[in-house]
């Protein structure tokens, strides 16, 4: 989504926020039109989606990135608890915003882009930054693995990332001194048991 940023910037605030809450945490364009500002925590960092506000009817939490702060911030500033959180400049709640979104994406080259393809990077970026399935599933609202892996898609650099970590666990593992002699315990058996615990 190179530049995707960028452009839905020029649109206004409100589709700059609701790109990175969607590529961030995979939420639903119905939960982030929904929240209001009581739902953004800048003091603990955490956004809130009530309970019956989601697809499932369950409440979730997520932490506010940094990138994300800035941008929150600017939402909620002046507002009123009650009020919608993604709001076009002069106070009107977002609702169809699907022409907007089609022309940001068309100018940052990535037209076709679905706001729903944002829960499959939420859900891809998180997995590669090492989170628990449990976790990134409660942030992004899938109840179940089934459900989840459809949108947990592994690329051939998904497999080449983990091939390069293996390696290098390997080769750590022959370099380091051993208790244990080398004709005893392969690496791979030391890089098994360092996973397993």
């Amino acid at each position: 989504m190179p530049g995707s940023a960028g452009e839905c910037a020029k649109v206004g605030l409100w589709l700059r926020t609701l790109l990175a809450l969607g590529a961030s945490f995979g939420f639903r364009r119905g939960e982030m039109c929904g929240l209001h500002v009581r739902q953004i925590d800048l003091l603990e960092r955490i956004i809130t989606l009530d309970p019956g506000s989601t697809k499932n009817g369950e409440g979730r939490e997520a932490g506010i990135t940094e990138e994300l702060m800035p941008l929150l911030s600017a939402c909620v500033a002046g507002e009123a608890p009650d009020d919608n959180l993604l709001t076009t400049a002069d106070g009107q709640p977002i609702r169809d915003f699907r022409k907007s979104w089609r022309r940001a994406c068309e100018a940052a080259g990535v037209p076709g882009l679905l706001v729903h393809d944002l829960r499959r990077t939420a859900a891809r970026n998180l997995r590669r930054l090492g989170e628990a399935e449990g976790v990134i599933m409660s942030i992004g609202g899938w109840k179940t693995r089934s459900v989840f892996e459809r949108y947990n898609i592994k690329s051939r650099e998904d497999v080449r990332r983990a091939t390069a970590r293996l390696h290098e666990k390997c080769r750590q593992a022959q370099s380091a001194p051993s208790q244990i002699s080398h004709n005893s315990i392969s690496p791979t058996a030391v890089v098994a048991g360092d996973l397993l615990n």
